[in-house]
């Protein structure tokens, strides 16, 4: 793959083997094909392109596409690129994935997501370096809380370890009857259950839930806000 010598024919190759258009794919990068022919291709690339497609195309080597150096594809996160591939969630380490909230059930199985459940990947270091996994959106079904609004962008972190919940702590609960998101206090470890408690209690209730009931727990490390 060190074929190209220059990163705009790197940058074109990547669009070539993605199968995407150049118009969709320029435009992405905020530029468009004719920065990528005649004299131009000889031209300097903002960083601000390169960063957008490490983000957009996390299965790319950096290395490879500034410096034309190893293999275009990183080894880690080989496969990404097929829409039913599965990999795990923490294989994709420079960017977070934001998710289906019909991928949760998934996380509950085995910690794996398909590419096709992938709306977008951010860069977001706060988030990172808080353990977060995945970003989820929050919609009026799953809301629950006043706390959180329907748009709001939420960093999770999966729990494979429900021995030990942080409670008072905020989360987002698959369950049989659907998603919702709660802050979780302990009932009686006896019967196996756990007490959800909402921020606005006359309007939401608290309940108890059985354990076996919850098919994923995700602990809520941080959230996004659009004014």
């Amino acid at each position: 793959m060190n074929k190209f010598t220059n990163i705009k024919e790197r940058i074109r190759y990547i669009a070539d083997y993605k199968k995407v258009k150049k118009e969709t794919f320029f435009g992405q990068l905020g530029m468009t094909s004719a920065n990528f022919r005649g004299d131009k291709i000889n031209r300097p690339i903002n960083s601000n392109a390169i960063e957008k497609i490490i983000t957009l195309y996390p299965d790319i080597n950096p290395t490879w596409l500034i410096a034309g150096k190893g293999e275009m594809l990183l080894n880690n996160v080989a496969g990404v690129n097929e829409s039913n591939a599965e990999y795990a969630i923490n294989s994709i380490k420079r960017t977070i994935p934001h998710i289906l909230i019909s991928a949760l059930p998934s996380l509950g199985r085995a910690s794996l997501l398909k590419d096709k459940d992938v709306i977008n990947r951010y860069m977001i270091p706060d988030f990172s370096n808080k353990g977060v996994q995945f970003i989820i959106e929050v919609t009026e079904n799953e809301r629950m809380q006043p706390k959180y609004f329907s748009g709001d962008l939420l960093g999770c972190k999966h729990i494979t370890d429900t021995s030990f919940i942080q409670w008072g702590k905020s989360y987002v609960l698959d369950t049989e009857q659907g998603v919702i998101i709660a802050r979780l206090f302990p009932i009686d470890e006896a019967t196996k259950s756990i007490e959800c408690r909402f921020y606005n209690e006359k309007n939401y209730p608290s309940f108890i839930i059985d354990i076996s009931s919850i098919n994923s727990f995700s602990l809520i490390g941080g959230v996004l806000r659009m004014e």
